[in-house]
């Protein structure tokens, strides 16, 4: 009847693995995720480092390639620090961010940017700067798809001719 006890007594602990802050699951370094549709080509993430807590992945030295329906190379970000969230397919960018489209000779930099994986959208609610050919202009409120073909700004400070 002791040994019993003294089992009933004692409770199982996960134990988190040694060296990982709690709830990391994963420590990732100097990886690549591609991703595809019926084997077509929509998006590349690669990465200097991240962690991975359920299905969130925080990463470190983003550089992230999009590709239009066709597969064909559309635009590339990078950016300092990006939370993908893998169920809600969604993206949130931080840090020093540059978007870049060369078939629409486009630049973009912002600090902070919302990528919205299954509508194709890109949001930088903040203050950006834009460089098209040989173009500049700054405002605030970015919203386009992943070509760059349709820009929209909610406030502009200056004119672009």
């Amino acid at each position: 009847m002791i040994p019993f006890l003294i089992l009933c007594s004692c409770k199982h602990e996960v134990k988190q693995p040694e060296g990982l802050p709690p709830g990391v699951e994963e420590v990732l370094t100097d990886f690549t995720v591609i991703k595809t549709n019926s084997g077509v080509k929509s998006w590349t993430l690669h990465a200097n480092r991240g962690v991975r807590v359920k299905d969130t992945f925080k990463v470190y030295g983003v550089k992230l390639q999009l590709y239009d329906e066709n597969g064909k190379f559309s635009a590339t970000m990078v950016a300092d620090s990006a939370v993908f969230l893998e169920i809600d397919s969604l993206l949130f960018a931080y840090g020093e961010i540059v978007l870049e489209a060369p078939a629409e000779t486009l630049r973009v930099e912002t600090h902070y940017v919302k990528w919205e994986i299954t509508q194709n959208l890109i949001v930088a609610p903040g203050k950006v700067k834009i460089w098209k050919a040989d173009r500049y202009t700054e405002g605030e409120g970015l919203t386009t798809d992943i070509r760059f073909r349709d820009l929209r700004l909610r406030k502009v400070y200056g004119r672009m001719e």
